[in-house]
C-alpha cells in the first residue's frame, strides 16, 4: 500500500493541475477520441441524465460502474480520508470561468468525485482506460460529463468551455 507523499509524488501532475486558481478558461484539447461539447447546460443533462428520453446513460452508471474497475483494484479509505483532511484541494473555492454558476453545486460534487478516484488508481499503480481518459481530459482542460451511448457504445463526453473572441 503507498503511502500519501508518494501518491502525491506520482500524481504530481495531476496536483499541479488541481493547484491552479482557474480552470476551463481555454478550449480542451482533445487528445482522446472524446465527444466534446461547449454548451454547459447540454453538459448538466449529460452529467445528471437529464434526458426526458434517456438517449444516454446515467454518468455515474458508467464511470463508477462494476465494469469501470477490475476486481482487484481497491479503494483505500486513507485515500478519501486525507482528500478530506485537506479539503479537495480547496477546490469549491476555484474559479471555473462562469462554468460553475450554470451548474451550480452539481459540477463540485462531480470534480471530488473523480478526484477521489483519480487518486484511488495512483494509489493502486493502474488507470482502467476509461479512467486514463478522465484524467486525460481534465489535464487538457476540459470536464468529462458523461457518455454518448449505451455500453457497448459511445464514447466519454467532455465539455469544453469555448472563449469568446475579443
Amino acid at each position: 500500500m503507498k503511502k500519501w507523499n508518494d501518491i502525491l509524488e506520482s500524481a504530481q501532475e495531476f496536483v499541479d493541475f488541481l493547484e491552479r486558481d482557474t480552470f476551463f478558461d481555454k478550449p480542451f484539447v482533445n487528445t482522446i477520441n472524446a465527444l466534446v461539447i461547449s454548451d454547459p447546460l447540454l453538459g448538466f443533462k449529460y452529467a445528471n441524465q437529464d434526458d426526458e428520453v434517456q438517449s444516454f446513460p446515467a454518468w455515474e452508471s458508467i464511470s463508477r460502474g462494476e465494469y469501470s474497475f477490475p476486481d482487484s483494484f481497491e479503494l483505500y479509505g486513507y485515500v478519501g480520508h486525507q482528500l478530506l483532511k485537506n479539503n479537495f484541494f480547496n477546490i469549491q473555492s476555484k474559479n471555473f470561468s462562469g462554468f460553475n454558476e450554470l451548474w451550480d453545486s452539481t459540477m463540485a460534487e462531480l470534480i471530488t468525485d473523480d478526484m477521489y478516484y483519480i487518486f484511488q488508481c495512483y494509489a493502486n499503480n493502474y488507470f482502467p482506460p476509461l479512467w486514463k481518459d478522465i484524467l486525460t481530459a481534465y489535464l487538457n482542460n476540459g470536464l468529462p460529463c458523461g457518455w454518448s451511448d449505451f455500453p457497448p457504445k459511445g464514447k466519454l463526453v467532455v465539455f469544453s468551455n469555448e472563449l469568446l473572441e475579443p
